[in-house]
């Protein structure tokens, strides 16, 4: 059936879900899913619905589009215990939305001094170092670090894009505050 054209779908679904404490994996697989209807599905997983959730299945949806990979981007935010499912590979393995697939967070525009990243997904080594990789291009080198001042510590990608950070004290974010080459 098609949720989308089902009377009223979106919704007894929405409801469901606000209610279910112990579904662990859900397949919205083949739906007909739109960006308007996950837009409402996500409202209510990040809003608590389906706590015990550790699968999101969204395969074969396809009338969802850009606006569908912005909330989705939220979502493994918001709930990052959650596999999200986006589709099926050539070889018929999972495609999973993920940091390095996510092409929201890949294409966004970088913004001096607006643009953070969390400090746990800049890490090098997470729990053991507090080394950070350059999240503009990847390199995975530590950053510099250099001047520390009252705001935080700057670091610089001395061998990637040449890019400047401030590590903010106080709010576990890695903002670019000068982006020298482009990545």
């Amino acid at each position: 059936a098609d949720l989308e054209t089902t009377p009223d779908g979106i919704k007894q679904l929405c409801e469901a879900l606000a209610t279910n404490t112990s579904v662990k994996s859900l397949s919205l697989a083949r739906s007909g899913l739109t960006d308007t209807g996950l837009q409402q599905v996500v409202a209510k997983l990040v809003t608590g619905a389906l706590p015990a959730l550790e699968r999101l299945d969204l395969s074969d949806n396809h009338r969802l589009g850009a606006a569908a990979d912005a909330v989705l981007h939220g979502l493994r935010r918001l709930r990052p215990g959650v596999v999200i499912v986006r589709g099926k590979g050539e070889d018929g393995d999972d495609k999973l939305l993920s940091a390095e697939t996510d092409s929201f967070a890949a294409q966004r525009e970088l913004i001096e001094g607006l643009t953070a990243w969390p400090l746990e997904e800049v890490l090098v080594n997470p729990g053991t170092s507090n080394d950070m990789r350059c999240p503009v291009c990847t390199y995975q080198e530590p950053l510099k670090q250099g001047l520390i001042t009252s705001g935080g510590n700057q670091h610089r990608c001395l061998e990637g894009c040449g890019s400047y950070f401030l590590a903010s004290i106080g709010t576990s974010q890695l903002t670019l505050i000068g982006n020298r080459r482009k990545p």
